[in-house]
Order: structure tokens, then C-alpha cells, then sequence
């Protein structure tokens, strides 16, 4: 079947940590997948997919009150939700993962990013906003009131096939009769993959936060609380099956992990939906966000290639492989390839990809999994670049070919 042509991204350098684009066309093909869904009869109880709307070029989230129909996918006909407060890039998350701290007066003293605690100088962060520079850091207070348990191994992290369903736990805290102590009630529950990994990987930054007072770390732990209330919330009041189930929470989460678009830096995602405009318009974050199904097995190798772009993501992949302490170098180090990553992205800005293949791995990117360790998950990127590792690195690998270093 044809593919569409190539999605152009325009580049706008405004800082070394966030690349504005997400990749060398490192997402996924956008090839006619509206018209070869899956065969299985979508479920009568659906509402009917929606018309198109008038609407399909505004840039204001204020004047919608839906996306444009006829580009959802069947299987997310009811898998999403609007947010007003949020600008065109962010509007079908439930909560920005850009912004989650309170807004002070600048701080423009030149310095490192602050330790937060009753020792630090102002408890000091660093902003993408308006002017740049730094900001107090003021956490809004939250409790959250599920508890949400989930596992993956390293088999099942980037591996599923159609229809499998894995288990996750969602508990409320219920006091004891006539006592002050509480105790968890817990709740069985179904997700389709790959929505456990998001799960999975939310609370192991949770975890992380808990025990590393450091920017990142808290700013994403603010973000992590809310998310996994709100998917708790929606978990637990869904009443169809498992396999129908399209989370209005993660769905956005998982799209930009498919695009490989990191979404710590607003005008990174921004960029990425706009393409060639300055704003997206809805069309383009409909297109963007609910064109394709995020649980098909389908997209597998395109979840693979675009790891490489998302630090949590790979961060989480080596906790899963063990192959890092969880202390604050190596969660710093996998943010400092993330730089190097993107700075080499931007110097790559006009070379071409095949339309129809995954690219390659960059000689950067090699360097990066080879420093996390992470050789083992990408062996089948790496074998088809041989020439790009050491001797050592080949053999490390189990990777047969011949390195030119």
C-alpha cells in the first residue's frame, strides 16, 4: 500500500537540552492505516465516529469541542478528551507534562540547578517559559488516593501481540474498624499493552523521586502523582472489556513515545504536531494523537527506534535491564546523552531517510547504547550497523561483522 509522503519538521534551536524536531523521521509511517484497521468488528456499544468539523483549522483550544471525526481511529472512538486549559499541543492530556510547578519572580543569578529541601537557596528551578530563566519552586500540594501496582520484564517490555491483556492493581487506602491504622484495597484489573509500560514506568519515577531531591526528578514526580490518580480513576469506572480499553490518560503519553517527540519542552511537541505552521491546529493534533491505534503490535519497531529520543523511557528500559544503579548519576547521564543525542539531530537537520524503512542508528546514537549498556535490547538496530562499533563492542553484543574503529 502507498505511503504518504514524509512529515516535515521545522526546527527552531532555542535550547541544547530539547530538540525541536522529533527525529530524522524517526516516527511512525504514516501509511493508510485508517483504511486497514483491524478486521474485528469494532464494538457495537462505540459511539459512531464523528463528522467532520467545521472547525479543523483553529488554534484555539476554547473553540473545540471535539476532534475531527473522521481522522480518529475506530478503536479510539471514545479513548479521548478535551482540555481547554491546555494549549492546541497539550490538549488531549489530562495534565501538561510540561509545566507542573507554580510560577514565581526570576531569579537571574547565574548558579547550578538547587538541591530542593530546607538547605537549598530558594528551592530554585529552572523554566521553559516566559521570561527564561529561574523560578521558585513551589510544588502545589497533592494526595493522591489510589495506589496503582504494576510489573514488566525486560520479555515483555517492547513485545506483545494483538488482544493480550496484562494485570494491574489499583488500590484506595480503607481504615480499620475502630483503629487508627489503614489497610489497601485492592482491585484486579486488565490493560492492553503497551499501556503497562507507561504504568510501570510512572511509578518507578515515582520511586526514584522519593530518594533524589534533584530538578527533574520532582518536577516529573509532580507530573507522575497526577497522572496515575486520573488513570486509576478511569481504570476503575470502565465498564467494557480489557481489550477495548483506550486510555484517555496514556493514550497522548504513548503517541508521543511513538513519535519519539520528548515532552519536557513545549515547543518540541508544539513543533513536532505543527510541522510547517506556527500553530497546530486541531486537525493536526487530531492527526497527531488518534490516527493510529497505540496498542497495535504493529508499531513495535517504531516504539523501538524512537526510545532512543525519550530519556524517562530509556532510563526506565535500564532499571528494567539492571544494568544502572538507580542513584542520581546514572539518572543524570542518561539526560546528558539525551543532549548529545539532540545536538547531533540538529547538525543531521537536512539529510534524508528512506520513506519506507526504520533509519539507522547514528554513530551518536551507538555511542549512547553502548554507554547505558543498553546492547542487548537494541542487538537487532545494531546489527544492521556493524562497521559503527569496536571490536570489543561487537563482541560485547554478540554482534557479528566488522568494525572499522
Amino acid at each position: 500500500m502507498p505511503k504518504e509522503p514524509r512529515p516535515k519538521r521545522k526546527t527552531k534551536d532555542k535550547v541544547p537540552q530539547q530538540s525541536t524536531r522529533p527525529s530524522r523521521n524517526r516516527s511512525p509511517r504514516r501509511s493508510d492505516r485508517l483504511d486497514r484497521r483491524s478486521s474485528r468488528a469494532p464494538n457495537p456499544t462505540r459511539a459512531p465516529p464523528q463528522p467532520l468539523i467545521s472547525y479543523a483549522g483553529t488554534v484555539d483550544p476554547n473553540a473545540v469541542t471535539g476532534p475531527v471525526g473522521r481522522h480518529v481511529h475506530e478503536n479510539l472512538s471514545d479513548g479521548w478528551k478535551i482540555n481547554k486549559e491546555l494549549p492546541m499541543w497539550f490538549i488531549f492530556d489530562a495534565f501538561s507534562p510540561a509545566r507542573q510547578f507554580k510560577r514565581g519572580t526570576p531569579y537571574t543569578d547565574d548558579g547550578e540547578f538547587a538541591d530542593y529541601g530546607p538547605e537549598s537557596l530558594g528551592d530554585l528551578t529552572e523554566t521553559d517559559g516566559e521570561p527564561p530563566g529561574w523560578m521558585p519552586y513551589k510544588p502545589a500540594t497533592f494526595k493522591r488516593k489510589y495506589h496503582v501496582n504494576c510489573s514488566i520484564s525486560l520479555s515483555k517490555f517492547m513485545n506483545w501481540k494483538r488482544g493480550e491483556i496484562r494485570p494491574v492493581k489499583v488500590g484506595v487506602a480503607r481504615k480499620r474498624r475502630g483503629k487508627d491504622s489503614h489497610y489497601i484495597e485492592w482491585k484486579n484489573l486488565g490493560i492492553p499493552p503497551p499501556y503497562d509500560r507507561i504504568v510501570c514506568q510512572l511509578i518507578a519515577e515515582d520511586d526514584y523521586a522519593k530518594s533524589f531531591n534533584s530538578h527533574e526528578s520532582r518536577r516529573r514526580q509532580a507530573y507522575v502523582n497526577h497522572v496515575l490518580d486520573a488513570f486509576a480513576e478511569e481504570l476503575t469506572s470502565w465498564e467494557g472489556t480489557s481489550e477495548d480499553f483506550r486510555s484517555k490518560v496514556l493514550t497522548p503519553i504513548l503517541q508521543r513515545q511513538l513519535w519519539g517527540v520528548h515532552d519536557a519542552y513545549s515547543p518540541s511537541v508544539r513543533d513536532a504536531i505543527a510541522e510547517e505552521k506556527d500553530e497546530p491546529t486541531i486537525l493536526d493534533a487530531t492527526k497527531f494523537y488518534l490516527s493510529q491505534d497505540p496498542v497495535d503490535p504493529e508499531l513495535i519497531p517504531n516504539y523501538r527506534r524512537n526510545l532512543l529520543y525519550l530519556p524517562e523511557a530509556r532510563w526506565h528500559l535500564g532499571f528494567i535491564m539492571k544494568k544502572h544503579a538507580i542513584n542520581e548519576a546514572c539518572y543524570n547521564k542518561v539526560r546528558e546523552n539525551h543532549d548529545r543525542i539532540m545536538e547531533a539531530l540538529r547538525e543531521e537537520e537536512d539529510s534524508e531517510d528512506p520513506e519506507d524503512e526504520i533509519p539507522l542508528l547514528s554513530e551518536v546514537e551507538v555511542e549512547v547504547i553502548v554507554d547505558e549498556r543498553l546492547e542487548d535490547f537494541f542487538k537487532p538496530e545494531l546489527n544492521k550497523v556493524p562497521d559503527l562499533l569496536t571490536e570489543a563492542q561487537l563482541q560485547r553484543a554478540g554482534i557479528a561483522g566488522r568494525a572499522i574503529r
